[in-house]
């Protein structure tokens, strides 16, 4: 069941945020290893 204002561009735009804090998230994972396994964990 999709919401009425689900849209491509909405797709398109998610997909850019998730890839946008995922970038970030590895790149603060190089710079805090740590911190990162103890979020996952």
């Amino acid at each position: 069941m999709r919401p009425p204002y689900y849209t491509w561009n909405n797709v398109i735009g998610v997909l850019q945020d998730l890839q946008y804090s995922f970038a970030r998230m590895l790149y603060q994972a190089e710079q805090l290893p740590d911190v990162l396994q103890q979020e996952v964990i």
